[in-house]
């Protein structure tokens, strides 16, 4: 068995079986290192009054108005499909997961860390007082953030190497929000960046710890951009966490200037 002195915790809001899958990518390839928790923040629901707000604001606006008709079009299509399948299963009495439960919960996730000798901690604020309690119950080395809103230094600072950040974009060019690609698609950049930087207090602003370059081919679009981009952020994400637990990590500060975007919302695209 390898000696996994070199502790990461997780700090996340991404589907369980994505967590899941860099877990185990992280102690297949870098057995000096152990994954000891995961501390997962759940996703608010809007509630019904915050639903009629917001439309309310919106209905004045044509943009908004098309939207609404695409997502409740959207929504008429989805249950059609529904109703399909149930009657296409039913005549050919096929169950609906003919290989078996493919769905993989925070019930399984917390089961596999179980088994990988890490905790589970999840929370409606990852900033509460019991959510920093748990890591500073992990004795964490280094935190890794995959995939949260914007977290305070009260919680990245905990792990004793501080914390990183993967990046689906070039920094300091395009530091912000928005979906992956967007903003170099609409400026006719050749191609899109992902970054693995130190968290700092100012956002997307810390020193450098690996990046990578991905071309932007004649029919990529949001998705295809997307795609590639966790593919190569994941072997970004573990190449660095490789390089902390062999004391191989090398930061390079960012230049000056840049810009940050701003997550424009759905109906505008």
């Amino acid at each position: 068995m390898p000696d996994r002195a070199f502790r990461v915790v997780i700090f996340s809001m991404m589907a369980p079986k994505d967590i899941a899958c860099l877990v185990s990518r992280i102690l297949t390839e870098v057995p000096e290192a152990m994954v000891c928790g995961v501390l997962y923040e759940t996703r608010r629901e809007k509630g019904l009054r915050e639903r009629i707000a917001l439309w309310l604001r919106g209905v004045g606006d044509p943009t908004y108005l098309a939207y609404y008709a695409e997502r409740i079009w959207g929504g008429v299509l989805q249950a059609l499909r529904n109703i399909g399948d149930i009657l296409l299963r039913f005549w050919h009495a096929c169950p609906r997961s003919p290989n078996g439960q493919t769905r993989f919960d925070l019930g399984e996730l917390a089961h596999f860390l179980e088994k990988e000798q890490g905790s589970l901690f999840v929370t409606a604020d990852l900033h509460s007082l019991e959510s920093l309690q748990f890591v500073r119950s992990l004795r964490a080395d280094l935190g890794l953030v995959y995939g949260t809103r914007i977290l305070k230094p009260g919680l990245f600072n905990i792990p004793l190497q501080g914390s990183v950040n993967i990046h689906k974009r070039k920094v300091p060019d395009y530091r912000g929000g928005g979906p992956i690609g967007l903003w170099e698609l609409l400026a006719g950049e050749s191609e899109i960046g992902v970054t693995v930087h130190r968290v700092d207090v100012k956002l997307d602003a810390g020193a450098v710890i690996n990046s990578a370059n991905i071309p932007i081919e004649p029919f990529d679009n949001l998705i295809s951009l997307a795609l590639k981009a966790d593919v190569v952020g994941n072997d970004l994400i573990v190449k660095s966490v490789a390089d902390f637990a062999r004391g191989a990590a090398r930061e390079k500060p960012q230049g000056e200037g840049g810009r940050v975007f701003r997550n424009p919302k759905v109906p505008k695209l």
